[in-house]
């Protein structure tokens, strides 16, 4: 079975005897975002994080002549919630960098092991902003542009459109659980969009000490997806979260974490094999042909 090798623990003399054909990059972003008064700053870091040692765990357990160089999680994203309306914001919110800083970093980043002779890069990133997806799918696009033999997968990006729309994922949840949802939590699920039930369970099930538990007494804010950046403006109030976060459950977040860590694996398993991966749609930019 391949090993995970952190960058930051190897020499450069162990870094040039990998096999360049059968080295995966691993590369996870994550951001430093306001998440509302009852998660903490660092929500994406902590989901990013259990996610990219999920997934890679997971790889290597099916693809087991791979072996995988970790990067650092990146603390580093694009757009932050409280930009739609950031006049209810005027002294905090999030750390964030352009759209096109971030493309830069990546490209200059993952150009490195390209340089280096190495084949195939994985970005991993939980933050699930329009402008950070578009963002993560430039820097793959330009990888594979500027390194023609190189290859760049922007895994979540395939995956948002089953967590935004539709609820593709409930069964699995469920399945994970061991349990059926009731009524209010498959809703709140299906409103996936920002610290709301999904993220504050994820953090109830990874960092439990670091959610406050007024998440129990907040009223929902539902919007479709379509109606949601122009209507939170328009609130009178509003504390930068979208979704329903008072029936956030730990073993609803343990499920998110498995499902999304085993998707991301299916399709980095397939990305190894070089299976054609262009029948599926990126978010965002598959809205334009999902309507």
């Amino acid at each position: 079975m391949g090993k995970i090798y952190r960058i930051e623990e190897i020499s450069g003399l162990f870094l040039n005897k990998m096999d360049r054909l059968n080295t995966l990059i691993v590369i996870p972003v994550g951001i430093l975002e306001y998440h509302a008064h009852h998660l903490p700053y660092g929500t994406d870091l902590y989901e990013n994080e259990a996610v990219t040692m999920g997934m890679i765990k997971d790889v290597l357990s099916k693809n087991s002549y791979i072996d995988i160089i970790l990067y650092p999680n990146i603390p580093l994203g694009v757009f932050g919630i409280e930009n739609l309306s950031p006049s209810k914001f005027p002294n905090i919110g999030s750390f964030v960098i352009s759209s096109g800083t971030m493309v830069n970093v990546l490209v200059e980043l993952i150009g490195q092991f390209a340089k280096f002779g190495f084949k195939r890069a994985v970005i991993v990133s939980f933050h699930g902003a329009p402008d950070h997806c578009t963002a993560m799918n430039r820097a793959a696009d330009e990888i594979e542009r500027l390194f023609p033999d190189f290859n760049a997968l922007p895994v979540m990006s395939y995956l948002w459109f089953q967590l935004f729309f539709g609820g593709q994922f409930i069964p699995e949840l469920e399945k994970k659980a061991k349990r059926k949802f009731t009524e209010d939590e498959r809703q709140a699920v299906l409103h996936f969009v920002h610290a709301e039930a999904v993220e504050t369970s994820a953090m109830l099930y990874l960092k439990p000490e670091l959610v406050d538990e007024i998440y129990k007494d907040l009223e929902p804010v539902v919007y479709e997806y379509d109606e949601m950046f122009g209507k939170i403006g328009s609130l009178d109030r509003w504390d930068g979260y979208v979704g329903i976060p008072s029936v956030s459950k730990r073993d609803i977040g343990r499920a998110v974490i498995e499902v999304i860590t085993e998707k991301c694996a299916e399709l980095t398993s397939k990305f190894l094999k070089n299976e054609d991966l262009s029948n599926l749609k990126r978010y965002p930019e598959g809205l334009v042909t999902s309507n």
